[in-house]
């Protein structure tokens, strides 16, 4: 079962039609820029980073073509809102994203709640427990009630 499963169902359940595009680290070149193509007709875009640690490497970073994507969606026009699902220091490496929410884990429950905050359907609260270093100090966050 893919790790993302829980986040395409909840999706589905609020909009009548998504195209849901995965990259990973097996993405050809190309793949990330193709994107931006099927965005054009959207209302906006969601960005979700499943992003994993690799032991040994002693960092985390996102693969060349979701920079790639993220790039050219921003290029076109249409709002780009991302959630990491897993490291906030991830925006490090898109700092150009300027809605980004932080869910700390790729478990279900926190899919499922990621989802309803972006929705209006529950409140959106929380403040940044690390400094993103260039980007946001410790304590940065926001809170949006939920749409009554």
């Amino acid at each position: 079962m893919a790790i993302d499963t829980t986040l395409q169902a909840e999706l589905k359940k609020r909009v009548e039609a998504v195209e849901y595009v995965r990259l990973d680290p097996t993405s050809c070149a190309g793949e990330g820029t193709a994107i931006a193509g099927k965005a054009a007709a959207a209302d906006a875009v969601l960005v979700a980073f499943f992003v994993r640690p690799r032991s040994g490497r002693g960092t985390l970073e996102i693969p060349a073509e979701g920079k790639a994507a993220i790039a050219a969606l921003l290029a076109s026009g249409r709002p780009v809102v991302a959630v990491s699902f897993g490291s906030p220091y991830l925006l490090r490496d898109v700092p150009a994203l300027t809605t980004y929410l932080c869910g700390y884990g790729p478990q279900a429950l926190v899919q499922s709640a990621a989802v309803r905050a972006l929705f209006g359907e529950a409140p959106i609260e929380g403040k940044l427990p690390v400094t993103i270093p260039g980007l946001a100090p410790r304590g940065t966050g926001l809170r949006k009630e939920a749409v009554k």
